[in-house]
């Protein structure tokens, strides 16, 4: 009787000894996969934002240490908690890459004058992204954005600012300094919902504080 009860007892603790080490192997597999599929996102992304005038590879690394940046005590720009040397070494960015990304977190990147784009709807004084754009578009960049956080979209809209020119472009180039953090936590979570519910955003400009209005249409 001790015997099985040992092979009893014994048989139970194996199994719930590989079901846990599986689990473990499962886990770090689908952080392998879903890095390497963020990695897949990114590349396609940059190739798009390029073809549209935007500095593709630029929005990809802020995408990519988006979880790493984090507005300043004064709320007036952001920051990153990375030192040059990982930001270079861990994560691959060149010199130039260095350079603008210092820029757009302190508010003074100046976006290049982007090639006319016709994959943007307009209705009157508003600016709408559809919600094929959203998913699939040089926009899908602002969807991923918003999944990071809304500091990495803060950080993502300054650079694809110049793919939306006008007033609400001009906007959004103003990053946290002109919109505040809020804005952005707003325009993040209305992202996300827009596309759950497979629906654009509509940025209206308007008189006062934030100088664009956000819906979800």
């Amino acid at each position: 009787m001790n015997s099985k009860l040992k092979t009893l007892v014994t048989i139970p603790a194996a199994l719930s000894l590989c079901i846990a080490t599986s689990g473990v192997a499962a886990a770090s597999g689908d952080l392998r996969d879903s890095h390497a599929f963020g990695e897949s996102v990114s590349t396609c992304q940059a190739r798009t934002l390029d073809s549209a005038g935007v500095d593709g590879q630029l929005v990809c690394k802020i995408i990519e240490v988006g979880r790493h940046i984090k507005p300043s005590k004064d709320g007036k720009h952001l920051q990153t908690t990375l030192s040059d040397t990982q930001l270079i070494q861990k994560y691959a960015f060149s010199e130039d890459n260095l350079k603008d990304f210092h820029s757009v977190l302190q508010g003074t990147y100046t976006p290049p004058v982007s090639q006319l784009n016709n994959i943007v709807e307009r209705s009157g004084p508003r600016f709408y992204i559809s919600a094929d754009d959203l998913k699939f578009g040089i926009f899908a960049t602002l969807f991923t954005a918003s999944q990071v956080g809304p500091e990495a979209l803060a950080a993502a809209a300054v650079v694809v600012s110049s793919a939306i020119g006008g007033p609400v472009g001009a906007a959004l180039a103003g990053g946290v300094a002109l919109l505040g953090i809020g804005f952005f936590i707003d325009l993040a979570a209305k992202i996300v919902g827009a596309v759950a519910q497979n629906k654009g955003i509509a940025f209206y400009p308007q008189w006062g504080f934030p100088p664009v209005r956000i819906e979800i249409e």
